[in-house]
C-alpha cells in the first residue's frame, strides 16, 4: 500500500495518466488490500489480550459508535 501510493504521487506529480483497463486491475487490488490487511491484523490478536484490556476497549468503542457520531452528525448537518 505504502509502495503504491508513492508511485500514485510520482504519477499525478508527472500527470501520467493510465489506461482504463490497466486502471480497473489496479483498483481490484486496491479493493482487496484493506480485506487481507485486517485478515492479518486479526491473525495477530489474541482474546485473552483484549480481555486484559477491557475497559479501554469498551470505552473506545462506546466513543467511537456513541459519542462521536453524536456530537458531529448534527454540527454536519449544520454545515451543508
Amino acid at each position: 500500500m505504502i509502495i503504491g501510493a508513492i508511485f500514485a504521487f510520482v504519477f499525478k506529480g508527472f500527470k501520467i495518466y493510465i489506461p482504463v483497463p490497466v486502471w480497473s486491475v489496479i483498483r481490484s487490488i486496491a479493493n482487496s488490500t484493506t480485506t487481507i490487511s485486517f485478515i492479518s491484523l486479526g491473525v495477530g490478536l489474541d482474546m485473552a489480550e483484549a480481555k486484559a484490556d477491557l475497559k479501554p476497549l469498551l470505552w473506545g468503542i462506546f466513543l467511537r459508535m456513541i459519542i462521536v457520531p453524536a456530537v458531529f452528525m448534527p454540527l454536519s448537518m449544520r454545515v451543508s
